[in-house]
């Protein structure tokens, strides 16, 4: 925001802050604009929550969301809601053509070299946007390795693999499952890997179930339209 101020000279029905998590600064003149309803939504803010905490004594929020299940704090009037996909921008037809059994994507790390190794499969780095979602779209599984977020967050791919068309290979207890996601679990790489061998050696192709899901339940619209049904429940959204 240029000039910030400016959003103080109207009246608003809702003030949305939302995290970007890129450094941007927190403009602290945007606690004076006035909205009937003010809320945040934060997603990662495991990795520095006493920032977190400081916006929200800042801001003093009618709700506070956020993407990470262990981050709830009844004192902060904080409420559950996680990340989506978008139902343009990462979706892919289901004839979309499929190349590659398994997908693996993710910043290029000595230990996940390793795991794409012993799997004897890619590891797909700098890739981002269209080509990204692409390569999704042609994998018919795609491996999801947890990259250090914080605890209790269900990250981005798991919603934009499964929208692309792609299957879920996804740790265990990682908050996929328990949001109604199709996937298949592992909890160590070993497991990982037989998992990995047994569909390759039987030529198991998975079905698509996982796309409709998130379209019906998992878009950034249904996460918009819980934000609108919290903040105003009288009110037709």
């Amino acid at each position: 925001i240029e000039e910030p101020e400016q959003l103080l000279k109207n009246d608003y029905d809702l003030f949305l802050f939302l995290e970007c998590g890129d450094g941007d600064p927190i403009y602290t003149e945007l606690r004076d604009v006035r909205a009937r309803k003010r809320a945040s939504w934060y997603f990662d803010a495991a990795l520095y929550p006493q920032c977190w905490l400081e916006t929200l004594r800042l801001f003093e929020f009618d709700i506070n969301f956020i993407a990470n299940s262990h981050m709830l704090y009844d004192s902060f009037k904080t409420e559950f809601l996680p990340y989506a996909a978008d139902e343009i921008i990462h979706y892919r037809s289901p004839t979309h053509h499929k190349s590659r059994m398994f997908g693996f994507v993710g910043s290029d790390r000595p230990e996940r070299r390793a795991l794409a190794n012993r799997l004897d499969i890619e590891l797909k780095s700098g890739i981002f946007r269209e080509e990204y979602i692409n390569y999704l779209a042609s994998s018919h599984y795609a491996i999801n390795d947890i990259a250090g977020g914080g605890t209790g967050l269900v990250a981005m791919r798991p919603f934009e693999a499964l929208i692309a068309g792609a299957a879920l290979i996804t740790p265990k207890s990682d908050g996929v499952k328990q949001l109604g996601l199709p996937c298949l679990e592992y909890s160590s790489q070993e497991e990982l890997i037989s998992i990995a061998r047994h569909i390759r050696d039987n030529n198991i192709l998975p079905d698509n179930t996982g796309q409709s899901i998130v379209l019906s339940n998992h878009t950034y619209k249904n996460r918009c339209a819980t934000i609108l049904e919290k903040l105003f429940p009288y009110e037709r959204v």
